[in-house]
């Protein structure tokens, strides 16, 4: 059994959902040592894995001839090259054309019940299986205080401030207008907003030149930095304005850090309400959620999303993803 793991990165975009989608599957079958192609022009693989629909269009007509075919969809879509829906306007709805092409594959994997449902809804016949994108646990197991707080460092902000981290896609302005809405309620936190592109529109530029000194929006940091932001922030607030953040979520339950989401931002299987996170109905509510946490008035869900991320960890990926492989 060798697969192939493909996701084609653009010059234009920083793919980092994508490309960590890719490493993720390649990180949990490396753990299982198994080996892995990553061209389409090898002909010793005999599964191609897809991240990516556009991928697939582009090189279908590269594959070797009898290969099984898999694709990941819905674990990036705050990347413009791994998402599946470019509309993000509930009803999520796929073109004739994409959904004959995802109905040639031999299995879908999905990160949330939900993913079936939608795809399904929209008339895609094709196998489809929940299977989660995997997280790497020791990445946040940082021993030193120089990884413990290099985020602080970075950020030139006193380690008695506290943190809040955000992901969110740089074209999603309703996301953008909420996290200037949260920051400006709360002067005392260090927001921290990050996006894979500072393409924003007019509108959003408009927001972000009036935010306040409090909220920094920043690029796609390092891992080291990132990894240290999550275990020193207190919250990771999931304000979008249509679901996903599939890997932000999982990274900050994996981090102990407490996951704060508005209602139609996250998969209700991964941010369950009250047991792995909380989910509030809008902007308003979701502020009262923060001060309650800073407050120590919330009971923290961090035991039982570290559980999750635990269940969901890389190490217990690769022989499920092998599994998963060999039944096809």
């Amino acid at each position: 059994m060798k697969p192939l793991i493909f996701f084609e990165c653009s010059l234009k975009n920083d793919n980092y959902e994508g490309t960590r989608a890719r490493k993720n599957l390649k990180g949990a079958l490396e753990l299982c040592n198994v080996s892995y192609s990553s061209s389409v022009y090898d002909d010793t693989f005999n599964v191609a894995h897809f991240i990516s629909l556009k991928d697939y269009k582009q090189y279908k007509q590269d594959l070797k001839e009898n290969c099984k075919l898999v694709i990941s969809l819905f674990y990036a879509e705050e990347d413009e090259n791994a998402e599946l829906f470019i509309n993000k306007k509930e009803p999520y709805e796929l073109t004739k054309t994409d959904v004959s092409l995802l109905n040639e594959f031999n299995l879908i994997l999905v990160p949330s019940n939900e993913c079936i449902d939608i795809l399904k809804n929209d008339g895609v016949t094709t196998k489809i299986k929940k299977f989660s994108p995997g997280v790497n646990l020791v990445k946040y197991d940082l021993k030193s205080a120089y990884e413990r707080y290099i985020a602080y460092k970075y950020l030139r902000t006193p380690e008695e401030v506290p943190l809040i981290t955000i992901n969110f896609k740089h074209s999603d302005d309703i996301a953008i207008s909420r996290i200037c809405d949260v920051a400006r309620a709360f002067p005392n936190i260090k927001f921290i907003a990050i996006s894979q592109s500072d393409r924003f529109s007019r509108k959003s530029k408009k927001l972000i030149k009036k935010a306040t000194s409090n909220l920094t929006f920043s690029p796609v940091l390092e891992n080291d930095i990132y990894c240290s932001l999550l275990v020193d922030s207190f919250v990771y607030l999931v304000v979008s304005s249509f679901k996903g953040n599939v890997f932000g979520c999982l990274e900050a339950m994996a981090a102990n850090c407490q996951v704060l989401a508005i209602e139609g931002s996250t998969f209700s299987d991964i941010v369950v309400d009250k047991e792995t996170g909380y989910v509030y109905n809008n902007v308003d509510s979701l502020k009262n959620g923060i001060e309650d946490c800073l407050n120590k008035k919330l009971i923290p869900t961090t035991t039982k999303a570290y559980q999750y991320a635990e269940e969901n960890s890389l190490s217990i990926n690769g022989p499920k993803l092998l599994d998963i492989y060999k039944k096809l």
